[in-house]
């Protein structure tokens, strides 16, 4: 899918995605801020829950136009999955790091939330990958210089 980049967008798509309990195997986003443009890549895993493609797509869609599932109250009601949360420097980015071992488009949904809201931070890009045992994501981001990494790391 591409859609027209904002702040926040990463938070609405996955958000849309555990709404629906569309379950997320692997996931890949790409941002051209620049052009701003966002380009994204879900792979849905198989489930015993049928969900139309057009059911899905309208759902991204009005997440995306209302800038939905971004709001405090939304943040407040994150589930608690994430696992060795790190965020490390990385040329001129950062990288946020985290596992779980439940659903990889949660934790999708928690560390894309709270880059936006808690850092305020512009999402380069992102991996998901779900293996046997463990579900890893890792965001590429910039944060404001106001925010060391410091409060960084205690703020996610």
């Amino acid at each position: 899918m591409v859609a027209r980049d904002q702040p926040g967008i990463t938070a609405s798509i996955s958000g849309a995605f555990l709404k629906l309990g569309a379950e997320i195997s692997q996931a890949h986003l790409f941002f051209a801020h620049q052009s701003k443009l966002a380009f994204d890549f879900f792979h849905i895993a198989p489930s015993e829950k049928t969900i139309k493609i057009s059911e899905l797509t309208s759902a991204i869609e009005d997440a995306i136009i209302h800038k939905k599932y971004v709001s405090a109250g939304d943040e407040d009601a994150l589930p608690d999955i994430a696992q060795n949360i790190s965020i490390t420097p990385s040329a001129h980015l950062y990288k946020l790091r985290a596992e779980t071992d439940k659903d990889v488009g949660a934790l999708i949904y928690v560390l894309s939330c709270r880059a936006y809201r808690r850092l305020r931070a512009n999402i380069y890009g992102l991996s998901a990958h779900t293996g046997k045992e463990k579900a890893r994501v890792t965001i590429h981001l910039k944060i404001p210089k106001s925010i060391s990494i410091e409060k960084a790391r205690a703020t996610v």
